[in-house]
């Protein structure tokens, strides 16, 4: 029986999840969040968490609850604010958890750019 060799599979799969790579978040939280928020606030993408569910506040003004895809573009913020009236939350990437938001105090905001 031939062994077969995984080097060649093994080099494809590196170039291939190489070229998937996403660029880098950066993350701000606190009373800098909150400033670029306020900034922002008429053109803010913005998702509210409270009593465990999540709330879409689109630019245009609609709420959508519990939305199950969010566009951001490339170099915008996407905030996420803690609606909680004494909870605290954590919220982070479930795809490749390039970004995570460990304790977000209630009344918290964090701003996210991609």
């Amino acid at each position: 029986m031939k062994s077969k060799s995984v080097w060649p599979f093994f080099l494809v799969s590196l170039l291939f999840m190489s070229s998937l790579t996403v660029a880098g978040t950066e993350v701000i939280e606190g009373k800098e969040a909150k400033r670029y928020l306020e900034k922002q606030q008429s053109s803010a993408i913005v998702l509210s968490q409270k009593d465990k569910e999540f709330i879409f506040n689109s630019p245009n003004g609609d709420r959508i609850q519990k939305p199950q895809e969010i566009t951001v573009k490339v170099g915008e913020y996407f905030f996420i604010t803690n609606e909680e009236d004494r909870i605290v939350h954590n919220v982070y990437d479930l795809v490749d958890r390039s970004w995570v938001l460990k304790k977000q105090i209630p009344g918290g905001v964090a701003a996210i750019k991609f």
